[in-house]
Parts: structure tokens; C-alpha cells; sequence
């Protein structure tokens, strides 16, 4: 039978997780101003701003209802179209950003975004809430796959960065 070695069972085991660990932390990078702006627009629109520290801490105001899902409650179809005029304007050049970068899976969320943002203001202008519902499914969805793919929050100071 063989005889395993421990420490070099474990020396290996901490050099495997330590190059990791370094391959994940440098593929991490501070966002450009722009990009953070475009976060930040998209954000109010879609109404974080209100019901998370994100919306607190990074001085997005919606308290005055102006946002999509506001303007979803209260069946307010020019805002909403307004609204996704304002997102598919963002999706633009948050897709721009990707595909400069050439990160597949995030140009497919932003393309995804930019549908949604389309299919919304037809919806709109239809006065279709079932149309209205499912755009924004779709806008959230390519929001929170996104995240969820490329954003990092660092805890300490409420920034981000992205992968």
C-alpha cells in the first residue's frame, strides 16, 4: 500500500487554493466614473434607490415616485415609456462597455436588457400591463444576471467592482 505524505498532500492543497484565490482577485477592477454613472442612472430607474442601502448610500433619490416601478403602481404609461426610452439609452452603452471588453455572457444580459428596455415601451404605448410586467421581468432579470456574473461589492466603502 501506498503511503500518502501529509504535508505534501497539504502544501499542495494551499498552493492550489492560493493561485486561486490570486486569479480571482486580479481579474477584479474599479469600474470606470462612467460605468459607476451608468449603475447609478439605471438604478434609480428601476427603483432601488428607495428600499436598499445601495439607493442610500450612493445618493439616489427616489422619493419622489419618479421611477419605473412607481410609475408601474400607479399605471402611469407615459412614465413608463419615458422610462424605457431612459433605459434602452443606458443598455446602449452599458453593452458598449461589454463588448469592448469582450465578455460574452454580460453583452447577452445587456442585450437581454436592451430588449426587455424595447419591449417595454411598446408595451407602454399599448397600455399592455401583462406586456409591461413581462419587459420588466426581463430588464430585472438581465440586471441581476449580470451582478451576479461580474459585480463585486467591497463591504468596507459600498463600492464595486466588476469581473
Amino acid at each position: 500500500m501506498m503511503q500518502v505524505n501529509r504535508v505534501f498532500v497539504l502544501r499542495c492543497g494551499v498552493a492550489a487554493w492560493t493561485a486561486l484565490f490570486a486569479v480571482s482577485v486580479s481579474a477584479n477592477e474599479k469600474p470606470t466614473r462612467e460605468y459607476q454613472e451608468l449603475m447609478k442612472a439605471s438604478a434609480a430607474i428601476v427603483d432601488l434607490a428607495g428600499s436598499t442601502s445601495f439607493g442610500r448610500d450612493n445618493d439616489i433619490d427616489s422619493s419622489t415616485g419618479a421611477s419605473l416601478v412607481g410609475h408601474i403602481r400607479m399605471k402611469d404609461y407615459d412614465g413608463i415609456a419615458a422610462d424605457a426610452v431612459a433605459m434602452k439609452a443606458l443598455f446602449e452603452k452599458i453593452q458598449a462597455f461589454w463588448v469592448e471588453k469582450k465578455i460574452e455572457d454580460a453583452m447577452g444580459f445587456s442585450k437581454d436588457g436592451l430588449k426587455g428596455a424595447a419591449d417595454l415601451e411598446a408595451a407602454a404605448k399599448a397600455k399592455d400591463n401583462a406586456g409591461i410586467t413581462a419587459a420588466h421581468f426581463v430588464i430585472a432579470n438581465a440586471c441581476r444576471s449580470c451582478h451576479l456574473a461580474h459585480r463585486v461589492v467591497v463591504l468596507a466603502d459600498r463600492s464595486f467592482q466588476i469581473r
